[in-house]
């Protein structure tokens, strides 16, 4: 007992003295939000942006006169009293703040130490405020423009930054951007790295650029160098500087010319003795494109003949003079070495141009040219099995002249035939059968025929179109049609034999015809009150008549369809008997739900009497269903037999009615209102094939164009592609609005096979047509 008495005692002691030393830390002022232990240590704010110019934090106090920040504490903040209000404030040094202090990777705080007046005293706080860093400066450059003097060739790995010209630094004062990325553009010839920062602010950075390859520029060359930073709120920025490369002439080694090629070829051609000339097959070009500080040299036993002209991008060879005769008939080709030197370079470059002499023009040699640029030829298959050609299967050149003439057969399908010369004329003859995979799933086989002559300066072309079977299909008629149900009269007379039958219930009967009608019907005018009372029942004589109705596949009438001419079974579905029909007590034949048979023989007379309901039938509101198939109408007339076998008949057990008045049933008639079919627009082009030739070979820009039309007012859309196993030349496109071909380059000597597209702008149809470049 006496240790508990002790143990309150040291307690009260203890907490006695808190308050004591709490009151002589406070001197009796009172913030809003901030605990005696916080008086004691420190109190931290919430995080504000380094943006903030306006207010820290606003506390409300008690027993507060006075407020000042201590002058060892930052000066980045202010305190000061409004009203009941302590507010902590930025002051303009901190618009400096990232600028003034060092980078770093931690949250930056600021320490204010502040300085009450109270009430019973002085007391102070410690006011702790961290920063969260916004990315709302630009990495900078030092400089705009970088600018270095290399000379060539320059060896791989070496570093230019600092050495060859200034250093490349760049500066980011964002408090929490410790480093930053460099990157060059175009990449390749240089690589830059971040080279850390130059001192312990991490504000001012270094790059590190040194060559990446062996350099041999030939003139100024200009890169992009750019710097980003690592912020994260909102994101990175960069900023762009000019790296320039001279190239020191006085201390430059210059490089070897180098030929792309250690040879190339030409063609000599001789058309008169003063206008003969060459073509070069490719270009003559040097590695490094330098051909303004290049000498060329033609050497060699004919150098006589040629000289060099060189432009910017690469090299011409042309004739200075004629070859003589002599040297073209005992040579099929002749050699042209080319040197090229430069006066500071180590080596000497060389190539050699092979001229071939094999293809002299004769003056007076005419080039052959046929009399069609195509030919169009069906492919049969006979129904003996035998295949065979027909149509355009001759081919004539405009001059006769096929004793000089060589002709050559090109394409997929050449070796099922051959070409035959007789009767002054080249004719196509078949050799054997086309497979039938080619048959029937190809449209078109497509063979180039060519006419060479010695000394003629072009060969002729042409193109046989062969149309094959192709795949076989059927086409459906997307016309509507309308369906007629036609109406048929079946009228009962009175019975020979009356029956009597016991009174009945009441019922409405009929009193008279319901009009045609195409919509619903009101039946009220129509129908009156009957009681019936027990009257004998007469029958007419049996009578089978059949309606006459026309029906389409896919609405289903339900009635029969006879023929008299015939005594076949009907092939329509079963008739089906509606609920809603009269009911009448005679002795008439029985309605089977299977098509019946036409005979001439009485059909089977029930017993019961056949009913008759109190409702007229029902009248369609809708037209029926149309179908896009064509209706099967059929005709015929009623049928009637000779004899009906006797019957008596039983009182039904629906309501009935007695009467001898003839009773009429008729079949209303619908006609449906004819569909309109969407319509579809047709695309076609003006022909199916289209020829256009690529003489001479330096022709450059439209060779022809092709054109379509629509049915509806819709633009075309005009593109190309190859066909039948042939390419499309990439120097070749197609107008997609004016349908022109269109040649950007010169396109090698050949037969092209294209299929060019019209396309409607609004409907998408399409039409196709072969074009044949050649």
């Amino acid at each position: 007992m006496k240790k508990l008495k002790i143990i309150n005692l040291i307690f009260v002691i203890t907490a006695n003295l808190f308050r004591l030393v709490v009151a002589q830390n406070t001197g009796g002022c009172f913030l809003d939000g901030v605990t005696n232990s916080q008086w004691i240590s420190y109190y931290t704010n919430d995080a504000v942006f380094d943006t903030e110019r306006t207010l820290f934090k606003s506390f409300t106090f008690t027993n507060v006169t006075g407020v000042r920040v201590a002058s060892t504490s930052s000066v980045y903040a202010a305190a000061s009293l409004n009203d009941s209000h302590l507010l902590i404030t930025p002051t303009s040094l901190f618009e400096q703040f990232e600028e003034n202090e060092p980078s770093s990777s931690e949250t930056p705080l600021l320490i204010i130490i502040l300085l009450f007046t109270c009430t019973g005293g002085s007391s102070q706080l410690t006011f702790r405020q961290p920063i969260t860093d916004i990315n709302n400066h630009d990495p900078i450059f030092s400089s705009s423009a970088y600018t270095y003097s290399l000379p060539m060739p320059f060896p791989s790995g070496i570093t230019v930054s600092g050495v060859f010209g200034d250093s490349i630094t760049a500066t980011d004062i964002d408090i929490t951007n410790v480093a930053v990325d460099f990157t060059i553009q175009p990449e390749g010839d240089f690589i830059i790295q971040y080279g850390g920062a130059t001192d312990s602010t991490n504000k001012r950075h270094t790059a590190l650029l040194r060559t990446a390859t062996s350099l041999r520029l030939t003139s100024t060359t200009s890169y992009t160098l750019i710097v980003t930073d690592r912020g994260s709120i909102p994101g990175t920025r960069s900023t762009n500087a000019t790296l320039t490369i001279h190239v020191d002439e006085e201390n430059s080694i210059s490089p070897s010319p180098m030929f792309s090629s250690s040879y190339y070829t030409a063609v000599y051609t001789k058309v008169s003795d003063s206008n003969d000339y060459i073509t070069l097959n490719t270009d003559i070009i040097l590695s490094d494109g330098d051909y303004e500080n290049t000498t060329f040299v033609i050497q060699g036993d004919y150098s006589n003949y040629f000289s060099c002209n060189p432009e910017s991008d690469k090299l011409n060879l042309v004739l200075s003079g004629n070859i003589p005769d002599d040297i073209l008939t005992t040579n099929s080709y002749i050699l042209v070495p080319i040197q090229a030197s430069r006066a500071t370079a180590d080596y000497v470059g060389t190539t050699v141009v092979v001229v071939d002499l094999s293809n002299i023009i004769e003056p007076g040699v005419s080039s052959p040219v046929f009399a069609s640029s195509y030919y169009l030829v069906t492919y049969t298959v006979n129904e003996d099995g035998s295949d065979s050609i027909s149509g355009e299967t001759s081919i004539t050149l405009n001059d006769n002249d096929y004793q000089n003439t060589n002709f050559s057969l090109a394409g997929e399908y050449r070796t099922f035939f051959e070409l035959d010369y007789s009767n002054n004329q080249i004719n196509l003859i078949l050799l054997g059968d086309l497979p039938e995979d080619v048959l029937y799933n190809t449209e078109f086989a497509l063979l180039t025929v060519t006419a060479t002559r010695n000394g003629a300066e072009a060969n002729g072309n042409t193109v046989i179109v062969i149309t094959l079977p192709g795949e076989q299909c059927t086409i459906e008629s997307t016309t509507a049609y309308p369906t007629t149900l036609t109406t048929e009269v079946v009228t009962v007379t009175e019975c020979p034999t009356p029956v009597t039958c016991p009174p009945c219930d009441e019922y409405t009967t009929l009193t008279s015809d319901i009009p045609t009608s195409n919509g619903p019907i009101d039946t009220t005018p129509y129908t009156t009150p009957f009681t019936p009372t027990e009257q004998p029942i007469t029958c007419p004589p049996c009578t089978t008549v059949s309606d006459v109705v026309s029906t389409t596949t896919d609405y289903t009438v339900p009635t029969i369809v006879t023929d008299s001419t015939t005594q076949n079974p009907i092939t329509t579905e079963c008739p089906t008997v509606t609920t809603e029909c009269p009911t009448v007590t005679t002795e008439c034949p029985t309605v089977t739900t299977e098509c019946p048979t036409v005979t001439t023989e009485c059909p089977t007379v029930t017993t019961e009497c056949p009913t008759i309901t109190t409702e007229y039938p029902t009248v369609a509101t809708e037209y029926p269903t149309v179908t896009t198939e064509y209706p099967i109408v059929t005709t015929g007339s009623p049928i009637v037999t000779t004899e009906c076998p006797p019957s008596t008949c039983d009182c039904p057990t629906t309501p009935t009615f007695t009467s001898n008045t003839p009773v009429t049933y008729t079949t209303y008639t619908y006609t449906e209102a004819p569909t309109t079919q969407p319509s579809t627009a047709i695309i076609n082009f003006d022909n199916s094939y289209y020829t256009f030739g690529l003489q001479p070979l330096h022709a450059i820009g439209v060779i022809g164009s092709v054109s379509a039309t629509s049915s509806m007012d819709e633009s075309i859309i005009y593109s190309i592609a190859a066909s039948n196993g042939s390419t499309l030349p990439s120097q070749l496109t197609i107008n997609e609005q004016t349908g022109e071909l269109v040649t950007s380059d010169y396109i090698t000597s050949g037969s092209y096979y294209l299929v060019a597209t019209a396309t409607g702008y609004t409907s998408g149809s399409t039409d196709n047509a072969f074009v044949f470049a050649v």
